[in-house]
This record gives structure tokens, sequence and C-alpha cells, in this order.
């Protein structure tokens, strides 16, 4: 039980880091349209990912991590939009589970799963290149 909470917990840390620096940095300034649709999606999700040691929150930060992602996804592009859905169903196991063991399966193939880290890595690098400005003096 206890590892099934840091594992979600850590996920779930994951979703919020990412969309905490999307609410500090904006979108770029040449971004396109679908460019801006995207990083306002992912950096609403702030506010509807909770962060809590239950069960019942982490399976609640899983179902707004999957919800914020999915909305985001919408404005992808192709190779962004699969791996962003991809992400999406993972966290949405885990909200969906009917238990805490189903839960945990989920968390743990979600911790082991290629597709979630081959998925984050293609999130990450176009929410970097699209999303995150980095401040100059």
């Amino acid at each position: 039980m206890r590892r099934w909470g840091t594992v979600v917990g850590t996920a779930a840390l994951v979703a919020v880091l990412v969309v905490a620096a999307a609410g500090v940095s904006g979108a770029s300034v040449g971004a396109a349209n679908n460019n801006k649709k995207f990083c306002s999606a992912v950096s609403s999700a702030s506010d509807s990912v909770s962060n809590g040691s239950s069960a019942a929150a982490d399976r609640a930060s899983a179902k707004a991590a999957s919800k914020a992602l999915n909305k985001a996804a919408k404005y992808a592009p192709g190779k962004v939009k699969s791996a962003v859905k991809k992400l999406a169903s993972l966290f949405g196991a885990i909200a969906s589970a009917h238990n805490q063991v189903d839960a945990a399966k989920a968390a743990a193939a979600l911790a082991t799963s290629s597709d979630y880290s081959k998925s984050l890595r293609t999130f990450l690098t176009y929410y970097t290149k699209t999303c995150f400005t980095v401040p100059t003096t």
C-alpha cells in the first residue's frame, strides 16, 4: 500500500511540477494558436490536480491529471497528441481502479511502463519547446 502511494504521489508530483512551470513561464510569444491552447490547458491543470497522501486523494489526482491531459491533447500535433493521450489513459487506469489493490496494480504498471516513459519524454520535449520560456536579464 505504501509503495502504491509513493508511485502515484511521484506521478502526481511530476504532473504538478510540469504544470507549475507552465503557470510561471506562460506560452512563448511566437506560438501558434493551438500551441497557446495546449500550453493554457496544461497550465490550467495546476488548479485541478490535488496533492494528497491518502488513496482517495491519489486517485483524485490521477483523475484530474487524466482529464487535463485529455484536454491538452486536443491541441497537440499528431505524435504529441498520441503521447499525451497515452499518459492520460495510464493516469485514468489508476483513477478508475475499483479498490486499492487494483489501483496499486495500475500504479505499478505505470511506474514500469516503457509506454509511460516514452510518452512522458515526448510530452516534455514538446512542452519545453512550445510552452516554456527562460526569462532573460
